[in-house]
């Protein structure tokens, strides 16, 4: 079963399938059943009757779809993200100059620390030299 582009497990309870979906936690799973109006504790398959389980899927997806439609998630936010990602480094602020430096943005050590993220720095110095 596909949601956003997400593959939701049939085996699994619905609460869980939901936060497997990028951009959905806990809290936001949590919401959007109680909204809606669905059992948390449903699984997305049961052992009843085939054609009255496939007519309460369909509605319980459409109704997900519909509600999910306002929030950002999967692709919408990933977007959203690489564009505020954009604007800081082309403002050229702290954080922009930090990014484009390949060093820590949240105020981290880096004569000690940072070990990941010179290594990283190294690499790339060393590619566009052999370039």
């Amino acid at each position: 079963m596909f949601i956003f582009g997400e593959v939701l497990f049939k085996n699994k309870n619905l609460f869980f399938a939901l936060k497997t979906c990028y951009g959905l936690n806990i809290t936001s799973s949590k919401k959007i059943l109680s909204k809606l109006g669905i059992n948390k504790n449903n699984n997305l398959t049961k052992n009843i009757n085939l054609a009255q389980e496939v007519k309460h899927l369909d509605l319980n997806i459409t109704k997900l779809t519909e509600f999910c439609f306002n929030i950002k998630v999967f692709s919408v936010l990933k977007h959203f993200y690489n564009l505020s990602l954009k604007l800081i480094k082309s403002n050229k602020s702290y954080k922009g100059l930090r990014h484009l430096q390949c060093l820590p943005v949240r105020g981290q050590r880096t004569h000690t620390n940072a070990k990941t993220q010179k290594r990283k720095l190294q690499q790339r110095s060393l590619l566009k030299k052999k370039k």
